[in-house]
């Protein structure tokens, strides 16, 4: 063993601890498992960091780091050659293991923790000759200063160190990832394997879509077996009794690569699953209403730019949409911390004197709009956008606040709770107004398909492709895709690791109960209508149980009608709770199914004391 070089035989604790980072010492590990894992050895952190000492380009890294030009960083280091004290004992160690293609892979210190995994952030490269090795090395070394990693880390790291692991080469008949946890709320406690035939790069780029496999730990056997999958049910099951040993080993869930060639399991890497983790980020269902694009977009920017401006950029929420051919459905990212309605909270509360001098910008927006829709002042697009944008957080936040934990109920919650009750169908009469507004210029007819920079454009928009968004889009990151042009939505959520959670069970057929929170008290019986917009209106009667995914403004006429009402979304704050206590409506907010499991004419009892609907008899 020299100093630059470790093979998979010649280590130590101190070792593993300073010089080889997370994924090689994850190599080591598994070595004392009773599975295969294709030979490599480590070129340790000491080569990086000799490297950038005897070509003496430290001072120079220093200076382009503190510019924050790190492209230039990675340049300054790939033009130089590799000392031959390094280079002379890498060159031993290929020889040694007599191998003609390897993989070359980072393996930072700072990566594969139990904490953050820095999935993707470094480089990466398969089928690498001899003649090539130096060079990927050095691009290795060069992605320690990658951006995405720089921001990853949410700072600028000190140097930990990169080393590298070569690896041979397995040109793999099937490769595939398997968690020994798999991170989809519906299939939490099975095991998930993800496989498709070729090398492993296919499936951890999304360029194809691999076939999935839940394995049940509890009932042994696949939840999902089919025909025609490129993996045996036999080869699943002893890749989950791997999986498992390798988690045992670990102590903890882990994520793993693994390849099959000639009929032979190897496996490449292991990691903890972390709260970071890449792959298959979580989007919870949260709502479903008919939304026009262009309040689509309102709403997009209203959660993402608005509360990036309430919290000096600190926070913010990024629902994607889905729109079916009938309604639009948004999805919450459900792990980010970013997108965290306490840590919102918490910072506002920190930050009182900056959320009232917010909180007046947002009132004199208010104003503007007033004036606008009153016709005192004309319209200006921009300046109205960026007027909706200052009210949408406020609205946004005080839906949520009625779910704050006791600690931070206090100044910013009693000013959310003003504006909500005094300033909040400003929001709605804002959005319909640039929606009638918008009708003017481009006319009626698939109105609620056009995108608002498309309203104002000079020039011609592309009329085919608004009209293919009829039949279903996803708008997400200012992007916006049609169901229907090869297969593009899919093709996006895998490329992106997205999964879309509904949340809740599709069978509710047989359901007899619903639970919510209690808006406003008191027991009721009666028929239920369901009101979803205006067009239900007519179906109201005196008495009837008022039954929606969410009210606004314009359904008061019609909650003046209910016996009761309940609702699928909303907390304390939303229009709902707030009417149901100005009109002294016994009402249940917030069952999340109501609507999918009532109908009209259904008799249901409302005890809204103890937050039960109770379905007496079916229509």
């Amino acid at each position: 063993m020299g100093k630059y070089v470790l093979n998979n035989d010649n280590y130590n604790e101190e070792m593993i601890a300073k010089k080889i980072g997370g994924k090689a010492k994850s190599l080591i590990q598994l070595k004392s498992l009773s599975i295969n894992i294709p030979d490599f050895f480590v070129i340790t952190t000491d080569a990086f960091k000799d490297f950038l000492c005897i070509n003496e380009i430290e001072a120079k890294i220093e200076e382009l780091f503190r510019k924050s030009d790190y492209q230039n960083i990675r340049n300054l280091i790939m033009n130089q050659e590799i000392p031959n004290v390094i280079y002379a004992e890498i060159y031993q160690a290929f020889n040694a293991m007599n191998m003609k293609m390897v993989s070359v892979r980072s393996s930072a210190l700072l990566e594969d923790g139990k904490l953050q995994s820095f999935a993707g952030q470094f480089d990466s490269q398969l089928f690498v000759s001899f003649s090539d090795l130096q060079m990927n090395i050095k691009r290795c070394w060069a992605s320690y200063y990658n951006d995405s990693a720089i921001e990853y880390a949410g700072q600028i790291p000190s140097f930990s160190g990169m080393a590298v692991i070569v690896q041979k080469m397995i040109n793999a008949d099937i490769s595939g990832i398997g968690f020994s946890k798999a991170p989809i709320a519906s299939y939490e406690d099975c095991v998930l394997i993800e496989a498709a035939y070729g090398v492993g790069e296919n499936i951890v780029s999304g360029r194809i879509t691999p076939n999935q496999y839940f394995y049940s730990l509890k009932e042994k056997h696949l939840l999902n077996a089919r025909q025609g999958g490129v993996l045996t049910d036999n080869i699943v099951e002893m890749l989950v009794e791997s999986i498992c040993e390798i988690r045992d080993l670990f102590k903890l869930e882990v994520d793993t690569e693994w390849c099959i060639k000639d009929n032979v399991i190897y496996f490449l890497q292991a990691r903890p699953i972390t709260t970071v983790e890449k792959r298959m980020i979580p989007y919870k269902k949260t709502l479903t209403r008919p939304l026009p694009l262009i309040r689509v977009e309102l709403y997009a920017q209203g959660e993402y730019e608005g509360i990036k401006w309430l919290t000096n950029n600190q926070f913010y929420f990024n629902p994607l949409f889905i729109y079916d051919g009938g309604k639009v459905t948004v999805y919450y990212n459900n792990i980010s911390q970013k997108e965290n309605p306490i840590n919102m909270y918490a910072f506002l509360c920190r930050n009182y004197d900056d959320f009232i001098d917010k909180y007046n910008q947002m009132m004199e927006a208010c104003g503007y709009i007033e004036k606008v829709i009153a016709d005192e002042i004309r319209l200006e697009v921009d300046s109205f956008i960026l007027a909706i944008n200052k009210i949408y957080p406020f609205s946004s936040l005080g839906n949520l606040a009625g779910n704050l934990p006791e600690f931070l109920v206090g100044k910013v919650y009693g000013k959310l709770k003003e504006f909500r009750e005094k300033k909040d169908e400003l929001l709605t009469r804002a959005e319909e107004f640039f929606l009638a507004y918008s009708e003017n210029i481009v006319g009626k007819e698939l109105l609620c398909f056009y995108r608002i920079n498309e309203i104002f454009s000079e020039k011609d928009n592309d009329w085919e492709l608004i009209k293919e968004r009829e039949k279903g889009y996803l708008y997400f990151n200012n992007l916006i895709l049609v169901e229907n042009r090869q297969n593009q939505i899919n093709e996006y959520l895998n490329g992106n690791h997205i999964a879309l959670l509904d949340g809740e069970k599709e069978d509710v057929s047989d359901e007899k109960q619903l639970a919510g929170t209690c808006a406003f008290g008191g027991k009721v019986k009666g028929l239920v209508t369901i009101v979803e917009n205006e067009k239900d209106f007519h179906k109201m009667k005196q008495g009837d149980i008022l039954v929606a995914s969410m009210t606004i403004p314009k359904f008061l006429p019609v909650m003046k009608l209910a016996g009761a009402m309940v609702t699928d979304e909303g907390g304390a704050l939303c229009h709902a709770a707030i009417v149901a206590r100005e009109l002294k409506i016994p009402t249940i907010i917030g069952t999340k199914r109501a609507t999918k499991v009532l109908d009209d004419g259904d008799l249901i009892e409302v005890d809204a004391n103890n937050g039960k609907v109770t379905i007496c008899k079916r229509k």
